[in-house]
């Protein structure tokens, strides 16, 4: 018995959507089967930059909360506190990262240029 393995038409944009959909343990399975996902694409930083954009993030964040830990009543992002932020669905947090995120596509219009460490700000 053989069976034939029909061929749609699927767009990138299906996969993702279908990707968003699974669990962890889908995905891991996904990378399992399809090992180039993880291969660098195009430009991307090295492994260094984004360590040391990571630890900069962190003094950053570390520097605005004060080592203040987030409280679960405490604003988190918009009208929403941590803990209601916590008890939405994984959809809804989703889609608001997704949100926020489509805010700000503008960034992504901004250029990086490299600069000299000793250079000054404008006035």
């Amino acid at each position: 018995m053989s069976s034939a393995i029909v061929a749609l038409p699927v767009t990138v944009e299906q996969i993702a959507q279908a990707i968003r959909q699974m669990n962890v343990a889908e995905r891991m399975r996904l990378l399992e089967l399809v090992p180039e996902l993880q291969e660098k694409v195009g430009d991307e930083r090295d492994e260094e930059e984004a360590r040391i954009s990571l630890v900069e993030l962190q003094t950053e964040v570390n520097q605005l909360f004060a080592g203040k830990k987030l409280a679960i009543g405490d604003p988190f992002i918009g009208d929403l506190s941590l803990h209601d932020y916590l008890s939405l669905p994984e959809e809804e947090r989703q889609s608001l990262w997704e949100k926020l995120a489509d805010d700000n596509a503008w960034l992504d219009t901004i250029k990086e240029k490299d600069v000299r460490p000793d250079a000054l700000l404008a006035r």
